[in-house]
C-alpha cells in the first residue's frame, strides 16, 4: 500500500499505541506550550485581530490559544518532539517500537540537537513576527514584498520542522545540515508539504475553535490524544516516508 492508503492501515493498525504517544507528546510539551502561549503567540494575535478586537479579552484569548496550538502542531517542542518523531517513524516503517522506553532513549540520544531546534525556534518566530508586523504597517511596493517574503520564509520553515525532526532521529550530522537538509527537502517536496500544511491547519482551527471554546479539558483530551492522528502525525508519516524512500534506499 502507497500514501494515504498506507497512512490510513498504520492508523488502524498502531491506533491505541498511536493514542498513547499523542497523550505523552503532549503531556510532556506543556512547558513548551506554556512559553509559545506567553512570549509567541501574543506577537502574532496582534497581526491576527483586527484592531477593533484587540479589547475583546475572550477573543484574544482564544486567538492566543489557537496560534499556540498550530506553532506547536508545526514547530514541535523540542527533544519530546524528537522522540515522538523517532516512534511514529518506527510506526511508519511498520518496526516495532515500544512507545515509553524506545521513546525515552530517543529523547536522551537527541536532546542536544533538538533543544538546539527548540532555542533556534522561539529567536527566529519572534524576530519573524516582529519583522511581519514592521513591512506590513509600512506603505510602499518594497515593503509589500518583503512582507510576503518574511511570510513564506515563515511558512517554509515552520513546513521543514517534520523534516528536521526525522533527519535528528535517523542520521548523525550536524546542526547546520539539519537545518539546512530540512529546508531543501521541504522546497524539493513544496506542492505536497504545501498541501498537507493547509490541510492540517484547517483541522487544526475547526477542532480548537470549536472544542476549545467549549470546555478546556476535553479540549486537552481531543487535541492531546485524539486529534493529533489528524493534525501531527500525517507531517511525521510524509517526512518519514519521503526520506526512507528517497535517502534510505539508496544508500
Amino acid at each position: 500500500r502507497r500514501g494515504i492508503f498506507l497512512y490510513f492501515e498504520i492508523v488502524g493498525r498502531k491506533f491505541w499505541n498511536l493514542l498513547k504517544a499523542n497523550a505523552l507528546y503532549f503531556l510532556c510539551s506543556i512547558p513548551v506550550l506554556i512559553a509559545m502561549m506567553f512570549l509567541i503567540a501574543p506577537l502574532l494575535t496582534q497581526i491576527l485581530l483586527p484592531q477593533n478586537l484587540h479589547d475583546d479579552v475572550a477573543m484574544v484569548l482564544l486567538t492566543n490559544v489557537l496560534v499556540t496550538f498550530i506553532l506547536y502542531n508545526y514547530f514541535g517542542a523540542g527533544p519530546i518532539s524528537a522522540a515522538y518523531s523517532y516512534v511514529t517513524r518506527e510506526f511508519t516503517r511498520s518496526k516495532p517500537v515500544w512507545v515509553v522506553s524506545d521513546g525515552f532513549d530517543a529523547f536522551k540520544e537527541n536532546w542536544k540537537q533538538s533543544l538546539m531546534l527548540l532555542v533556534v525556534d522561539f529567536v527566529f518566530m519572534f524576530f519573524e513576527i516582529i519583522a511581519i508586523k514592521y513591512y506590513g504597517s509600512g506603505t510602499g511596493s518594497l515593503n509589500f514584498i518583503l512582507c510576503y517574503l518574511m511570510i513564506f520564509t515563515f511558512v517554509i520553515y515552520a513546513l521543514a520542522h517534520s523534516f528536521a525532526y526525522q533527519i535528528i532521529v535517523t542520521y548523525k550530522c550536524s546542526f547546520i545540515n539539519v537545518i539546512k537538509n530540512s529546508i531543501i527537502m521541504t522546497l524539493a517536496k513544496l506542492p505536497m508539504c504545501l498541501l498537507l500544511g493547509f490541510i492540517t491547519l484547517v483541522l487544526n482551527i475547526v477542532i480548537i475553535y470549536y472544542v476549545g471554546s467549549m470546555d478546556i479539558l476535553l479540549f486537552c483530551v481531543v487535541y492531546g490524544v485524539f486529534a493529533t492522528i489528524i493534525t501531527k502525525y500525517p507531517l511525521e508519516f510524509y517526512a518519514a516516508r519521503v526520506i526512507e524512500k528517497n535517502i534510505e534506499k539508496k544508500r
